[in-house]
């Protein structure tokens, strides 16, 4: 688990006890391994920067049932897509790489999203905690405009076995997921095996208005179905000697896929797509932690490798005419590691770290008819490394925990090579932030600092996919485009807590400003008669904005909210401009939303065998307006999930979850203009509503 970022805050209970600062240096980092004396407000209230902590009541309370699903309704994110390759989430109305997602505090790479895929298909019963951060650090950058760390579980050495079964309707297709976990160990040996298996069927609904630069109008009509079955094995082993730690944990991830739908325009069946694939993704991680007596200090190394394949097959057979097929093979390796030493000084917790990663990648793709197939390779190249360094200085006031300093310097460089070029690029990257709790129940925290986002290797591949039938500026090919500049980020925050009830509750308020150099968004272009959407530096940009949040239980609330009752709500502004260098105008960023908001009800009174939640999420109108290039509006609507869990027997709970309860739609409407001609783009996608009924039971 990463260490508890209340740093030496985590230490106020030794604080409190009378134990002079002095004598914190033999015992600080043992403090730091524990991490549980505090729960999650406290814990956010004394963090030294901007921090939300989900405990497993918490998680239990967003009613997900995998690590993906917990991810989409963590407040103060986005919905994502949870498609094949994973969840996804972004933040503060950036598309783009807005959420840094680490797995027991560790950075992923290029290919971080297959870790996740493999820790995002778990039960979220394998979560000990989740914690959302925000602002910048040497440690994580600034690049991310929210951390969230996934604490997966320990292992524990008293025998235990678990078994969870969940059947349920999307739509009106059946999905069923079950799950084993049996663990056990001796002494200082702990062991776990957690075996899933998910079977998802989801219906395809999709409706298309188009209108082309000729005047012809025309509506389409898609239904299908989308079929995915995974098994995930992800056993760990935790071994302990002493002060010293070793985890292993191997991970296995097999995922097979299949689509079908049938467009149908005027009534009449114009054509038929089917596709297939197939996943693989085999990962060893290894964690250790000692202590190092010659410094006073605690080293953390860590060693990962990742080897993954992927192939999807894609034939699309019109009514009249030949069929279009597209074969895209993907295979990637990846080497990481770091080392890190932890030490405390006095009042300072002094922090060293290494960082490095290898990730090659190599594409094989094969489009055309049954009758002729071009096919083409690409290879691709990431290797990074990074070195940074951060004091955390806690003093003042009474207590010597009135202010906590926190600066860092981070040193990167990365070398990509795609498409027969290669580019280089190095960073240096100062932040610092500060914690001030000014008052009894107040915290005042900012923080300021600079960073590197480099392009992912997804946007750098040659590789075009060929849209579906029509090919328009408004639904283009997509592809990558070597040669891609990293964006540079310069980044400042201030926010202030207000904390009440004994520190059982919260009310928050914070606003960012971000500038980017080089920043990246997907631009058009007609190429050899298609047009193709590839990503592309289109100028400077600003994003700032403004976010509140509330936490309060039934003590805060009382005579308002029953006894175990809790309320969470956040809501965010965002706003968004580019000073768009090639069409030489100033406007919003594309996918703009206007506003997030999200609220959240939990009945859990201590002791009870039933408990309930509610939770509402809204996303404000998503805009894109490229001067007369492009103009576009997205609506998603209002989205309602309920749950209830009942007690049966000690050990043995029943469980109930709606989703999108009021059938919310996600709509487009879209205009894109070249010369004199004009597309238009109209339609809606989803609004299936989803029962799930689990069983789930330990012993």
């Amino acid at each position: 688990m990463m260490r508890a970022r209340a740093h030496l805050g985590s230490l106020l209970a030794a604080l409190a006890a009378g134990l002079p600062v002095g004598a914190l240096a033999d015992t600080e980092l043992k403090a730091i391994e524990v991490e549980a004396v505090l729960d999650a407000i406290a814990e956010q209230r004394y963090a030294a920067g901007q921090k939300v902590v989900f405990d497993r009541e918490d998680i239990a309370s967003l009613g997900g049932l995998s690590v993906s699903e917990v991810l989409r309704k963590l407040p103060g994110l986005e919905r994502g897509a949870d498609g094949m390759e994973g969840a996804s989430a972004s933040a503060r109305g950036m598309a783009r790489d807005s959420v840094l997602i680490l797995v027991n505090g560790k950075r992923p790479t290029a290919s971080g999203r297959h870790a996740l895929t493999v820790v995002g298909r778990l039960p979220a019963g394998e979560l000990e905690r989740v914690e959302l951060m925000r602002g910048g650090s040497a440690e994580f950058g600034v690049t991310a405009e929210v951390v969230v760390n996934l604490v997966v579980r320990a292992p524990q050495a008293k025998p235990s076995r678990s078994l969870k079964a969940t059947v349920g309707l999307r739509g009106d297709e059946p999905n069923l997921q079950l799950t084993g976990s049996v663990e056990g160990g001796v002494a200082e040996r702990a062991w776990t095996l957690p075996l899933t298996f998910n079977r998802h069927r989801m219906p395809v609904e999709q409706q298309r208005m188009r209108g082309d630069p000729a005047g012809v109008v025309a509506d389409e009509r898609t239904l299908g179905r989308y079929r995915v079955d995974e098994l995930i094995l992800s056993p760990r082993l935790s071994l302990k000697d002493g002060e010293r730690r070793l985890t292993v944990w191997p991970s296995l991830y097999l995922n097979n896929g299949w689509r079908r739908q049938q467009l149908s325009a005027g009534g009449v069946d114009t054509r038929v797509d089917r596709e297939r694939s197939d996943m693989r993704i085999a990962r060893l991680r290894a964690d250790a932690s000692m202590p190092l007596a010659s410094v006073d200090g605690r080293l953390g190394l860590r060693l990962a490798v990742m080897d993954g394949d992927r192939r999807t097959d894609t034939r699309r057979l019109p009514a009249v005419g030949t069929a279009a097929v597209e074969a895209l093979e993907r295979s990637e390796r990846e080497l990481t590691g770091s080392a890190r030493l932890d030490r405390a000084v006095g009042a300072h917790l002094l922090t060293w770290a290494l960082e490095g990663a290898v990730l090659s990648r190599k594409d094989a793709q094969e489009a055309g008819s049954d009758t002729a197939l071009a096919l083409r390779r690409h290879d691709l190249r990431e290797t990074s490394a990074a070195a940074w360094f951060q004091d955390e200085w806690t003093f003042g006031g009474a207590d010597g925990d009135t202010f906590t300093l926190t600066s860092g310097l981070r040193v990167d460089g990365l070398r990509q090579r795609s498409g027969g070029g290669q580019r280089h690029t190095e960073a240096v990257s100062p932040s610092l932030a500060l914690r001030w709790a000014f008052a009894p129940a107040w915290v005042l925290r900012t923080s300021v600092g600079s960073g590197l986002r480099a392009p992912k290797l997804d946007e750098l591949s040659p590789v075009v996919t060929r849209s579906a039938g029509v090919n328009t500026p408004l639904e283009p090919d997509l592809g990558g485009r070597p040669g891609l500049a990293a964006e540079r980020i310069q980044r400042f925050e201030i926010g202030v807590e207000r904390y009440l009830g004994g520190e059982r509750s919260v009310l928050g308020a914070n606003a960012y400003f971000r500038r980017t150099a080089d920043f990246i968004e997907r631009t058009l272009a007609d190429e050899a008669g298609r047009w193709v959407e590839r990503p592309a530096n289109v100028g400077d940009a600003r994003h700032w904005g403004v976010e509140l949040s509330v936490r309060l239980d039934s003590a805060a609330l009382a005579g308002i909210l029953p006894a175990g009752g809790s309320l969470r709500a956040t809501h965010t502004l965002p706003r968004a401009e580019v000073d768009d260098a090639r069409l030489g105008v100033r406007r919003i960023a594309n996918d703009t939303p206007r506003h997030v908001s999200s609220l959240g009800y939990e009945h859990a009174p201590s002791g009870a065998a039933l408990r309930y939640g509610v939770q509402l999420r809204h996303t404000g109108p998503v805009r894109t307006a490229r001067a007369s290039e492009l103009q576009g509006t997205n609506r998603s609507g209002t989205r309602i999930d309920v749950h209830v869990t009942r007690q049966l027997v000690p050990g043995v709970d029943l469980r109930l979850a709606g989703e999108n309860l009021l059938g919310a739609r996600d709509r487009l409407a879209r205009v894109a203009r070249d010369d004199d001609r004009r597309w238009q783009l109209a339609g809606r996608d989803g609004g299936d509503r989803t029962w799930l009924l689990t069983l789930e039971g330990k012993w």
